[in-house]
């Protein structure tokens, strides 16, 4: 047989290292949540692994589009409190079970165990589905932890955690029903650590999103989360891991040294990093194009 030669062979090798060192570089380095003023033209030419938005404003052309840029598009959903700009909110404003407005303004307690509360939020899976959204990403189910703190006397007589969990599991069982198990649910998952002790919990998500676990937001900045808590918070993450749940770390971040040193740590534990600037800490802007490239 006759051999090609041996120049032609270098061109060939050459294009081929080329060919993988192009599709590497277009790998995605990081996630992105963005929440507040949504404008699709930001994320324009970017890449995401995982990427959290508002629904809001968008339509299905738009969630096409979105679509292309990550590898899975997840649509944010407030679980554990009402938030009065809401659609829903003519209908349950007024209603015995919204209470006192949390530290947020426009946000108020409510009692998520009720069904008229479940079914709230099954519309807004349906809306997230209907559009284009591949699943959606469950907050504040930490109220359930605030709760069992505060104990208002709406609450007395219930068990906040075990109502979280019901709650999470009975969304995720009608999603996935409804619009098939490759629907993904992820949580938000705060300070209720301890859920992730639970099996029906554990079972019934998907993924899991932790904010500030290396870094921590205050004074207007970041910093660095206590050892001790940071550890104690990694001990249930890599339990979790090793369930197969995908983890997501958001940390409030300075510079793009401190991104990078976050993404080794993330890639390090097997977790998706969203290395969000600190000055941005509302998520009303994606990260910075630089802190996500090698």
């Amino acid at each position: 047989m006759r051999r090609a030669p041996l120049p032609l062979l270098l061109l060939l090798l050459l294009a081929i290292i080329l060919l993988y060192a192009l599709r590497g570089s277009s790998e995605p380095l990081c996630s992105c949540c963005y929440l507040t003023d949504v404008d699709p033209e930001r994320l324009r030419g970017r890449r995401f692994d995982v990427l959290i938005l508002e629904m809001e404003g968008l339509n299905p052309s738009a969630i096409g589009e979105l679509r292309r840029r990550c590898r899975l598009l997840l649509a944010y959903i407030n679980l554990g409190y009402a938030e009065e700009w809401r659609d829903y909110w003519s209908e349950i404003g007024g209603g015995g079970w919204v209470h006192e407005p949390t530290e947020y303004e426009g946000e108020y307690f409510v009692e998520y165990w009720r069904p008229e509360w479940r079914d709230v939020i099954l519309t807004l899976v349906e809306e997230a589905h209907g559009i284009g959204f591949e699943g959606v990403l469950l907050d504040n189910v930490d109220a359930s932890t605030t709760l069992r703190e505060l104990r208002p006397t709406w609450s007395r007589g219930l068990e906040p955690e075990e109502s979280m969990i019901n709650l999470v599991e009975e969304v995720s069982r009608a999603a996935k029903q409804r619009y098939g198990v490759e629907f993904k649910v992820y949580v938000n998952l705060g300070s209720a650590l301890r859920l992730l002790g639970d099996e029906r919990f554990l079972s019934s998500i998907d993924g899991i999103l932790r904010e500030e676990l290396w870094h921590t937001y205050g004074d207007g900045g970041s910093l660095k989360t206590p050892r001790e808590e940071a550890e104690e918070t990694l001990r249930y993450l890599r339990e979790a891991r090793g369930r197969g749940k995908t983890i997501l770390v958001a940390d409030p971040l300075e510079s793009g040294e401190e991104a990078e040193e976050f993404r080794a740590l993330c890639l390090e534990e097997g977790f998706k990093p969203i290395p969000q600037p600190s000055s941005a800490w509302d998520y009303s802007r994606p990260p910075p194009r630089a802190w996500c490239s090698r």
